[in-house]
């Protein structure tokens, strides 16, 4: 059986998910693509992988879409290419993955997605996956579901996704992995439950990343895993926003590796300790030593000029991820009195 997807975001984290979803041959893609609409569409993409190869032209597949119209059905003459989520909204999809930044306090994901929350919407509403940084960014898609009377049921994955890709010009420049570990949302009082019927649409999934080589795994503990995640995004990330430093710089001199290391070690434990406040497994929660050696090797070794995201936004003068990788931490450490100083 085909699976319709949906990507809104076909940057860097989109194009690579999308491709590797497709060359399973099991999925149409239909993406949103805003800034980079035009060197999609016409066919000018590139997407530069160490574990794919070098693809040009790279464009989603849309297959032979069913669509209703006037009460028959008839196949989409839609480009698989948008430039808006109210343009796709013309079937219905089995997965809406959201590969955008994670900026809700400027642009809300249950705003970006409106067109398929509509009760002009004619079609079973998706299952949504969030493909973002961060932490609580389900809360506003999560709050817009539940006002609908058929979205009683879990209809959110979210997940802690590793890649190293970045959007440079018309490229998208890929390393040799991406990971991904996913489960549904669940509130803080565990609603909505999740049916056995929701399990699988999850291990659908989970199969078909694994099938198209990215490395996913279902995770009960997804919020840890997120969190876990984050302590990357919350620390080296940041630390290299803030000094408007590639990562892999702090480690090159025994100098600046020395000062580095001191001031992650500073932030990690206190990342550290809010996450066993917040009850997450000791296997999620590395000792903050051995967290910062692991990624001092990992960036030695490193040999691209590759840059976090949020850095690339800075540099570019967009807006970034702060609120949902800091903000969050910091809300969060007020609300179960963690220190979180630095």
């Amino acid at each position: 059986m085909t699976c319709n997807i949906l990507f809104v975001g076909y940057g860097a984290v989109g194009v690579v998910i999308a491709y590797a979803l497709q060359k399973t041959g099991k999925v149409n893609v239909t993406a949103v693509a805003r800034s980079n609409y035009q060197t999609v569409y016409d066919g000018k993409l590139i997407l530069k992988s160490e574990q794919y190869g070098e693809i040009r032209g790279l464009k989603p597949s849309r297959g032979e879409a069913i669509v209703a119209f006037s009460g028959c059905k008839e196949l989409s003459s839609f480009s698989p290419v948008v430039r808006t989520v109210a343009e796709a909204a013309d079937q219905a999809y089995d997965y809406v993955v959201i590969a955008t930044k994670a900026i809700p306090e400027l642009y809300p994901t249950s705003e970006l997605v409106a067109p398929l929350l509509s009760p002009d919407y004619q079609y079973p509403q998706p299952t949504y996956v969030l493909l973002q940084n961060g932490l609580g960014v389900e809360k506003d898609l999560h709050a817009a579901l539940q006002e609908k009377e058929s979205t009683r049921s879990a209809r959110i994955i979210t997940g802690a996704i590793q890649i190293m890709s970045n959007l440079v010009g018309d490229s998208v420049i890929h390393s040799d992995f991406s990971r991904f570990f996913g489960g549904f949302y669940q509130d803080e009082k565990g609603y909505p439950s999740i049916s056995s019927g929701q399990e699988k649409t999850l291990h659908t999934l989970v199969d078909l990343l694994n099938k198209g080589g990215c490395e996913a795994k279902a995770d009960p503990n997804v919020q840890a895993a997120k969190y876990r995640k984050n302590l990357w995004n919350a620390s080296l990330a940041m630390l290299s926003c803030l000094t408007r430093t590639p990562c892999y710089a702090f480690f090159r001199d025994p100098v600046t590796c020395q000062s580095s290391v001191h001031v992650l070690l500073t932030i990690v434990k206190e990342l550290i300790a809010l996450g066993q406040a917040l009850g997450y497994p000791s296997e999620y929660l590395q000792e903050p030593a051995a967290f910062v050696e692991h990624y001092r090797k990992h960036h030695l070794e490193e040999t691209t000029a590759h840059k976090a995201s949020t850095l690339l936004d800075i540099e570019a003068g967009r807006p970034f991820e702060l609120e949902v990788i800091l903000g969050e931490v910091v809300r969060l450490g007020k609300k179960l009195d963690v220190p979180i100083p630095t």
